[in-house]
């Protein structure tokens, strides 16, 4: 019975381990997620800018 209750355990902690590397990588993830989001948005700011001071043909 130890043994069972030492196999759960070792499993318990080993989903929990599981479970800090899945939330670290996924806040990682959010966060290049949104460093891009913030990098297209200034992306279209300046063609907006190119784009408002581009000549129009006559």
């Amino acid at each position: 019975m130890d043994q069972t209750r030492a196999a759960f355990a070792d499993m318990a902690a080993a989903f929990r381990g599981l479970e800090e590397v899945w939330d670290r990588g996924l806040r990682e993830t959010l966060q290049r997620l949104d460093e891009f989001q913030q990098g297209v948005e200034e992306a279209l700011r300046l063609t907006h800018l190119l784009v408002d001071r581009t000549p129009r043909p006559v």
